[in-house]
């Protein structure tokens, strides 16, 4: 039993990836095949969402993914540079270059993979704490403490295992911002404009679809949208920081939520009722003298 008198689930796996994105399923599904008991543990309720990604792959990135293709919206063949000046480069190829994918179709396909290679899949559910050799979540299953051998961490770059873990973040971190438009352009190129974003670059990818994805990144990107919130002005801290972008954390099963939340991500706790939060703290209070 946890502090909150609820049951856990003891288990043992050799293996436990956690993210369900592409890195995460082939790792699952590698381990699988070679006879390893595998368990997928994914937070959201379907890989692919929220999109987070471009889902341009280079056609050796797409042929290490092993799926099928219907996945891929577009071929592409070259690459568009515009410059702010109105100066062009423009290059074809008469070889396939990449291929522009929809990331929800992707990833479910090869998270499918890796359940068929014998993995065991969990979504909605994150790890809360990590000992040695053993990893404790919590999920629309309820609790578990899973023992394991090997642990692959595949949560992404704010990877939450290793903020429990107490490993370094990375050292370059670069934030961007992706928008779906309107699309009437060439759609077997990819168009660059390297003065949209002053300290990386702008791209969007070429599709046969009335929209398509268009990307911002870089530092200046970052700097905006700290601007905008009024956590930062013209490059200093502000004195009284953006109440609103305040993370919420569920008082239920300690997550993390975006700061517009009214529900927890995880466990479904209703996180903007006042009444229900003090609720839950006081029960834990209570617990805790038992």
């Amino acid at each position: 039993m946890d502090n909150g008198g609820r049951q856990i689930l003891q288990e043992h796996y050799q293996v436990i990836v956690v993210g369900a994105g592409p890195a995460g399923s082939a790792a699952a599904r590698f381990c699988a095949l070679s006879g390893l008991k595998t368990l997928i543990i994914e937070e959201h309720a379907t890989p692919g969402y929220p999109v987070q990604c471009a889902g341009l792959l280079s056609i050796n990135a797409f042929q290490e993914c092993e799926v099928s293709n219907e996945s891929i919206i577009n071929t592409v063949y070259g690459a568009r540079i515009e410059t702010e000046s109105g100066h062009e480069l423009i290059f074809r190829s008469k070889r396939e270059k990449a291929h522009v994918v929809d990331r929800a179709i992707l990833d479910i396909e090869m998270l499918r993979l890796a359940a068929e290679a014998g993995a065991d899949v969990r979504t909605k559910t994150i790890a809360w704490e990590i000992n040695s050799h053993e990893i404790k979540t919590i999920g629309i299953n309820g609790t578990a403490s899973i023992e394991y051998d090997i642990l692959i961490a595949a949560d992404g770059p704010r990877s939450r295992i290793r903020r429990l873990l107490n490993l370094n973040p990375p050292k370059t971190f670069i934030g961007g911002v992706q928008v779906e438009i309107p699309w009437k352009g060439e759609d077997d190129i990819v168009h660059i404009y390297p003065d949209s974003s002053p300290s990386f670059f702008g791209w969007s990818g070429g599709s046969r679809m009335p929209a398509t994805y268009v990307h911002l990144s870089g530092g200046d990107i970052d700097r905006k949208i700290l601007e905008k919130r009024g956590i930062i002005i013209h490059g200093e801290k502000s004195i009284e920081p953006a109440q609103s972008l305040h993370l919420k954390i569920c008082p239920n099963c300690k997550e993390k939520n975006s700061p517009n939340a009214n529900f927890c991500m995880v466990c479904g706790c209703a996180i903007s009722n006042p009444d229900i939060v003090r609720n839950i703290r006081k029960t834990e209070r209570d617990s805790s003298y038992i």
